[in-house]
């Protein structure tokens, strides 16, 4: 089982049926220490992220959500715009916020 597959089915695991995790989201101050995550983003695909920070903080949370969407779509290789608005589009799906 590759690291990616590894991960979610983790996650999956935790959580009741019917509640199941669909996307994923990767904290800078805590993931991006890892060599290996960048491979997790392209395994999970744009599709099913969000951004995040973990911070308590709100203060640096900008900032680490632009350096979500820059790590993000240097993994994808994609442009930083487009990464935040696929990931916005994914976040209001996930909440049932629709326009």
């Amino acid at each position: 089982m590759l690291l990616g597959e590894s991960l979610l089915w983790s996650i999956k695991s935790m959580l009741p049926a019917g509640k199941r995790m669909k996307l994923l989201g990767f904290a800078p101050i805590i993931n991006f220490r890892s060599p290996k995550t960048a491979d997790v983003i392209r395994k999970v695909g744009i599709d099913r992220l969000v951004l995040e920070s973990d911070r308590e903080n709100y203060i640096p949370v900008k900032n680490d959500l632009a350096e979500n969407a820059k790590y993000i779509a240097e993994a994808l290789e994609m442009d930083p715009a487009e990464v935040i608005e696929k990931t916005s589009e994914n976040a209001l799906r996930f909440y049932g916020i629709h326009d």
